[in-house]
């Protein structure tokens, strides 16, 4: 299944990403900044300044779970 985790590369979201890949979920981080983890799925975007939804639409696309 794919996951996004929305502010994946913090403390949280990735522990939460480490768990879900572990479970063999195909996760992708979606932060700012990427991670520092070369094998990890990430997306840069400022979620704060993301207001309209066509800067979700290319983020969403095949995601089953947010």
């Amino acid at each position: 299944m794919r996951i996004l985790i929305i502010s994946g590369t913090g403390l949280i979201g990735s522990a939460i990403h480490a768990r879900l890949s572990a479970e063999g979920h195909d996760c992708v981080s979606v932060s700012r900044h990427p991670t520092g983890t070369p094998q990890a799925h990430h997306v840069a975007l400022d979620v704060a300044q993301a207001g309209d939804a066509s800067s979700w639409k290319p983020v969403l696309a095949g995601a089953a779970v947010i």
